[in-house]
This record gives C-alpha cells, structure tokens and sequence, in this order.
C-alpha cells in the first residue's frame, strides 16, 4: 500500500476508538497578522473597527495618493461598466479604458475647470452604459418578449442619461463664456464737475474717442448692454431731478 494513502478504519469499528478512529490531517495554520503598522491600520478599517478611526484619519491625511487614487469613485464606476462589458478579458478593458481617457481629453482638454471634469466623467460613465445596453440590445434575442423589452427601456434609459450629460456640458459652457464683465479702469468717465450737468457729461463721454471705438465695435455682450442700461436709466432720473430742482421757485 502507498504510504500516501490513508488507511480506511475496518468495516464496524467505532470512529471514536482512539485505536481505530484515522488520525488527523495537519491542521492549516491562521492567517498572520501584518506587521506593518499602516496595513494593520487598513486591515482594522476593512473590518470596521471603529476604534481605529483616528488613526485611519491619521493615515489618509499623510497618504493622499491612498483616497485619491486608489478609492476614486469615478475610476470605481467606470472599472465596473468595463467588467460589464468585457468580463476578464484585460486586453479589451485596457483599450477601452484608452478610448475613455481619450474621449475625456476631447470633451474638456487637458486642462478642465472643476466643473467640466465632472461633467465630463459623468459624460464617460454615460457613454460606457450607453455601449453596454447597446451591446445587450444587439446579441439578445430579437423574437420579442418581456426579455426584448426591458432590453430596449435599458438603452433608452441609457441614451437618455447620456443626452443630459452632455447638453449639461453645453449648457455650463455657455453660461460661463457669456457671463464675462471686462472692466477697464484707464477709459472710465470723470466724475461731473461742480454745475456740471449730468447731461453734459455723457456728451463728452460720448466724445471720448476710446470709448466710442469700443462702442462701435459692435461686440454684442448681454452683461454690458444690462449695465449701460441701468446706468442711462440712472442717468435719466438724476437728469430729471436736476430740471426739477432747476424750475422750481
């Protein structure tokens, strides 16, 4: 007999006979404990001890690599509609993680606003739900059912957060390239001179050659044109209360 093998107890022998019951195997030995001080830390916080909590702040305000890269929420997110979409195949999810980074540095740059990064990672979460439902919708089956339905209300779902991703994106743009105020201190009007008319010296503002130019530079801008309203509105009534106080005995 191979002496690898373990010898059967004899047919009606009692298991608990210490002279027939088979002897143990060797038993595994527990899992060591980590010896570095800061995986003990996170190991602790894995397991939800909240008596490690100081330390862990501790941790993670001296290692801002460690939230910053490793738990990134968006990273998170898309690495998860990557393994939706091709499983383990690292190939394909290393490629398309290019194609992601790729589409996040035509949309915004390399050099975003805060804003337009995150609407920008939205944009890419959206666009990777987007192919996977579209995947989903092109290799199931195409004979109808409940199936095939909650398939097309997955893309359309899809397709529909994606559209407001992006129009959110536009929309931020826009706001922000329109609400731009320019001032220049060198061409601004003096203050009217004393018996000065308010009326007098929007004339000679008006004769002013720097501020006619800019003027006739027909630079449409919605926030100038509101204040140069307010301010001939102004103008308007300190006129008016000037011929008041003029004509009255």
């Amino acid at each position: 007999m191979d002496a690898t093998t373990k010898a059967k107890p004899p047919t009606g022998a009692r298991q608990d006979d210490p002279k027939t019951a088979p002897k143990p195997g060797p038993q595994e030995a527990p899992p060591k404990a980590p010896t570095d001080p800061l995986q003990a830390i996170l190991e602790r916080a894995r397991q939800g001890d909240q008596s490690v909590l100081p330390q862990l702040k501790q941790v993670l305000d001296d290692n801002e690599s460690l939230w910053r890269d490793c738990y990134d929420l968006v990273a998170m997110s898309e690495q998860a509609w990557l393994d939706k979409i091709v499983g383990k195949d690292l190939l394909a999810s290393q490629s398309f993680r290019r194609h992601v980074v790729q589409l996040k540095l035509d949309l915004v740059g390399p050099s975003p606003t805060p804003l337009e990064k995150l609407l920008a990672d939205r944009i890419a979460a959206a666009w990777l739900g987007v192919h996977h439902a579209e995947t989903m919708e092109a290799l199931g089956d195409a004979s109808g059912g409940k199936a095939a339905q909650m398939r097309l209300k997955r893309l359309e779902s899809a397709n529909k957060r994606f559209q407001a991703a992006t129009k959110a994106l536009a929309v931020a743009r826009r706001l922000t390239n329109g609400l731009k105020i320019e001032i220049n201190h060198t061409t601004a009007s003096p203050a009217p001179a004393v018996g000065e008319t308010v009326a007098a010296s929007r004339a000679a503002h008006a004769r002013n050659p720097v501020t006619r130019s800019n003027a006739d530079a027909g630079v449409h801008d919605p926030v100038r044109e509101r204040l140069r309203t307010l301010f001939n509105e102004e103008a308007d009534l300190a006129e008016g209360r000037e011929l008041a106080d003029a004509v009255r005995p």
